[in-house]
């Protein structure tokens, strides 16, 4: 454990490992389907984005960025514009649950449908 110089901030860390360790090292599907299989399928459709460790995906769309951001809004689903933190043309998207991602992914094919 990297060292803390605060004890709260020690007994935080340690209470956060033990909880892990009760509920699973991925208490929300983030490793095992959510990044990988979000990553994949979003790739599958010509928007890469870099390895994550995080639950949120940073994905290449080009100058589509504005255009998929508003359908996606339509459909309710929110995603960032990723120029607000260096990236143009990416969107930042949060990985939810495997439901909560095909929801992602079924709006993503409607907004480039014919």
């Amino acid at each position: 454990m990297p060292q803390a110089r605060d004890l709260s901030v020690q007994l935080g860390l340690r209470v956060a490992l033990d909880a892990r360790q009760l509920i699973g090292a991925d208490p929300f599907g983030a490793q095992d389907l959510g990044v990988e299989h979000a990553g994949a399928a979003l790739a599958e459709r010509g928007a890469t984005s870099p390895p994550s460790q995080a639950n949120f995906l940073l994905a290449k769309v080009g100058d589509r960025a504005p255009t998929l951001r508003a359908s996606l809004a339509q459909a309710g689903i929110i995603v960032r514009d990723g120029a607000g933190v260096g990236f143009p043309g990416h969107l930042r998207i949060s990985i939810g649950t495997r439901e909560q991602n095909d929801r992602l992914l079924a709006a993503w094919d409607r907004a480039f449908a014919p």
